[in-house]
């Protein structure tokens, strides 16, 4: 059967491999309603006010991370979907002059995945693993600075040191998400959630991305 195409919406496989679901606004196909609905988690959840976006990132039973990126408008209030399961709809209204998203998000009505286990230790963090969430404590303090991209540009980049019990582990933020880590103070509890491990200088470090989320806790 042919593949429902959504805009801003993918599903990231748990293995390896990416699927990813978007409308193709070249496509000569003729429509006015396509709709979609996913039970999942609520992992992380996060606005960007100067972009005008919302960033939500869940995990359904089977482990598939999904990721959807709307308007703010269309997707409030986000604070009240964290850490529950909910079911996420997604509507695209288009025509050929202006396409249109809308997101509706709502209780669950049915049995979603436990988070316990999304949340992983510092010394069970591989590189090929999808998206990270861990409880940490701040050593250092956040350090940031500007460097130069490849085309000459400035780019903010913000990092430090966190641990657990099991080790330590660097975290980077960069341009706009660098504002969520650079008032830090060492020993605090923080949580990040949906953070991406990567390898720089064969060493395993955490990367905030635009669906990240970096907040205190007690």
């Amino acid at each position: 059967g042919r593949v429902a195409h959504l805009y801003n919406v993918r599903v990231a496989r748990s293995t390896y491999g990416e699927l990813r679901i978007r409308f193709d606004d070249e496509s000569d196909v003729e429509f006015e309603e396509v709709r979609a609905s996913y039970d999942a988690y609520v992992v992380s959840a996060r606005d960007d006010v100067k972009a005008g976006i919302s960033y939500i990132v869940g995990v359904d039973n089977k482990g598939n991370y999904i990721f959807v990126e709307a308007p703010l408008a269309m997707t409030r209030p986000l604070g009240c979907v964290l850490d529950k399961a909910i079911r996420i709809t997604v509507t695209r209204i288009a025509d050929r002059i202006k396409p249109q998203d809308i997101v509706e998000l709502k209780m669950s009505p049915s049995v979603v995945t436990s988070a316990h286990h999304l949340f992983s230790k510092i010394a069970e963090i591989k590189p090929d693993s999808q998206l990270i969430s861990l409880r940490a404590i701040t050593i250092s303090r956040p350090i940031t600075r500007k460097i130069k991209s490849r085309e000459g540009k400035d780019i903010e980049l913000c990092r430090l040191l966190l641990g657990d019990e099991t080790g330590e582990i660097e975290l980077v933020a960069w341009q706009a998400e660098v504002d969520q880590v650079n008032k830090l103070a060492p020993g605090q509890r923080v949580v990040v959630r949906a953070a991406r491990p990567k390898i720089f200088n064969d060493s395993l470090r955490l990367e905030l991305t635009r669906f990240s989320l970096v907040h205190t806790s007690s």
